[in-house]
């Protein structure tokens, strides 16, 4: 009876591995494994993106905060922390940071709950300054939710004309 038991958890596990780890929709960025528009984290749990961006969108219209992490303030590295630590993800804590943080991804292949880089101020820098999460992507026009100095949290499009040159790539973190 055993024998039967453990050959069932054997085909079990084997099927789990083909669907998480065998297929090429998969992307695996240490403990984050992801398909489609829903993950797993540490192999404990499975949300989608979708409830990422709804979590996002809570702290429209926070302040903005040089430095800020938490929902009476934050800065742009800050609010990404904050909303991905939610969902256990750890990321950088300064936006420069996010220059080797997960997997670089060209702007053809973006889609909601990528991160999306930006130089800072100076728009001739090709250092990250600034960071927001992609919500949108839609006939070449990409959406984000970030929080920027004049507006807080907010959303806003990379065409923009304050947004769009500054544009340095995206990041898909999970």
């Amino acid at each position: 009876m055993k024998k039967v038991f453990y050959f069932i958890g054997l085909i079990g596990f084997l099927s789990f591995s083909n669907v998480c780890f065998g297929n090429d929709n998969y992307l695996n960025l240490d403990n984050v494994v992801c398909a489609d528009n829903s993950c797993e984290v540490g192999g404990s749990h499975f949300y989608d993106v979708d409830s990422l961006l709804n979590y996002s969108s809570n702290f429209l219209g926070v302040h903005y905060v040089y430095g800020g992490k938490t929902p009476k303030g934050f800065d742009c590295s800050g609010f990404l922390s904050y909303v991905f630590k939610k969902f256990n993800i750890a990321t950088p804590y300064r936006a420069m940071d996010y220059a080797h943080f997960g997997q670089k991804i060209e702007e053809e292949e973006v889609k909601p709950g990528d991160v999306i880089c930006f130089t800072g101020r100076n728009s001739y820098s090709s250092t990250i300054g600034h960071v927001g999460i992609v919500t949108k992507v839609e006939n070449g026009k990409i959406t984000f939710i970030n929080a920027a100095c004049s507006s807080g949290i907010s959303y806003a499009t990379t065409t923009n004309v304050y947004w769009g040159p500054r544009v340095l790539g995206y990041r898909r973190i999970f």
